[in-house]
């Protein structure tokens, strides 16, 4: 595996300073600190081998023995865990760094502002950016080529009628739609519904979950959200993001979405990125440079997020605001030559020190595998590839279909982009004939 490149770090260095990271996957956070000469505590769902070496304390929930391991019960344990650790260093002296998994959680990120110092947006800004209805009035009356595909949210609870729910929704919105559960990353929330009766299904499932996520003595689950929003993929569309700190694009990105190479459970798998990404429309870029300045100044997006976006048809359709460190932060480090982290810290701790503009410079792919099977996890250390291996599971976990298994990321100049792209994909079927190798 190759080492990675050397980034250029933020005049301001960690010198010590403790930060608390707190996320579903907080691995390229973490690392990216530490090298950045910051302490790190941890509090994360999964302990992927690779993580444990840049932490001096780190809470991993695929290591308690709590079930089920779904994701509304390690919120729950998360939050604990940074409630027990901002108490134990005392009143407002916790750096918090929130990554995956709170997006939908504007209560978590309450707590995370008074538990400490939250090094994010604050918990107003985050709600804000999650709903595209207020979004959707930043192009109202102008030219700009963004649009918001039409979404309308459904609150399931106890009392929901799915029949009754589906047919109101059929009554605004034509099919196909997307189903969009909120609490949920990577696309794992996602279903595509063709017809009424499949969305009744939809809602009945959640409202089902319900019984499984009640508290004790009886009292009622927190009502789960699902969007409808209008789907605007198909043949010929471009899954697009970008990366942005503050009032500056650091750089577009082309999605990997429902890659089968990689055999992503879902057909809408968040599978990793591709970088730089030519959009090849200089008034698309403009309207990008605008939206990141509107969502910094007006709406008081502050350090690293990012925004997914749907290229079909001539048009930018803005599908979601990730109002945190995204998932392709790690990788655009790598394209721009910049620890990333590190400047989303100095967004809080020291401004000045941040660059005026980014400029990818590399060309960099990151793709995630998933479990082909149910298998046990297997030693890699025979495994020969060209690109780094990150997220490693550990040897000996028990891994269920369309779990996450390992990220590997290839980076070199951008005139070697072709090369780079077809050693990804040769990396691929190496490793999956690594693990399939000793299968009975």
């Amino acid at each position: 595996m190759r080492p990675n490149v050397s980034l250029v770090q933020p005049r301001m260095t960690g010198t010590g300073t403790e930060i608390v990271c707190i996320g579903f996957n907080t691995r390229p956070i973490a690392q990216k600190l530490a090298e950045a000469g910051y302490t790190l505590v941890v509090v994360d769902y999964f302990g992927d081998l690779d993580i444990r070496p840049h932490v001096t304390e780190g809470h991993y929930f695929l290591d308690e023995s709590i079930e089920p391991k779904d994701p509304e019960h390690f919120k729950a344990w998360a939050l604990a865990t940074l409630d027990r650790l901002a108490r134990d260093r005392g009143p407002g002296r916790c750096l918090i760094l929130p990554g995956s998994g709170f997006d939908d959680e504007p209560d978590a990120w309450k707590q995370f502002a008074g538990l400490g110092r939250v090094l994010g947006s604050s918990p107003l800004a985050v709600s804000m950016a999650r709903d595209l209805g207020v979004i959707s009035t930043l192009f109202r009356g102008t030219a700009c080529p963004f649009r918001v595909p039409d979404t309308r949210r459904v609150n399931i609870d106890s009392a929901t009628v799915p029949k009754a729910a589906a047919r109101e929704v059929g009554d605004k919105l034509a099919f196909p739609v997307l189903a969009k559960r909120s609490r949920t990353a990577g696309g794992a929330g996602i279903d595509l519904v063709t017809r009424a009766s499949a969305l009744e299904q939809v809602f009945q499932r959640a409202k089902d979950g319900l019984r499984g996520t009640s508290g004790a003595r009886g009292v009622a689950a927190a009502p789960v959200s699902i969007n409808i929003q209008e789907f605007v993929g198909g043949p010929g569309a471009i899954d697009a993001s970008v990366l942005a700190l503050n009032d500056r694009v650091v750089c577009k990105t082309m999605q990997l979405i429902g890659d089968e190479t990689v055999h992503a459970p879902k057909r809408f798998s968040y599978c990793g990125n591709s970088i730089p990404f030519d959009t090849r429309d200089a008034r698309l870029d403009h309207a990008i440079e605008a939206l990141v300045t509107s969502l910094h100044r007006r709406f008081g997006l502050v350090g690293l997020y990012g925004f997914d976006m749907v290229l079909a048809r001539g048009t930018a359709n803005l599908v979601e605001i990730n109002p945190r460190v995204p998932g392709s932060t790690e990788l655009a480090s790598i394209a721009v030559g910049r620890n990333l982290v590190a400047d989303h810290v100095a967004a809080f701790l020291a401004p000045e020190h941040l660059p005026s503009r980014y400029v990818a410079t590399r060309h960099a792919i990151k793709q995630i595998l998933f479990a082909p099977r149910d298998f046990i996890m297997p030693k890699l250390d025979e495994l020969i590839v060209s690109g780094e291996l990150h997220d490693i599971t550990p040897p000996g976990t028990r891994l269920v279909a369309g779990m996450p298994i390992l990220t590997c990321i290839h980076h070199g100049a951008l005139d070697d982009a072709a090369a780079i792209d077809a050693t990804a994909r040769q990396d691929v079927k190496s490793i999956y004939a690594f693990i399939e190798r000793d299968r009975p």
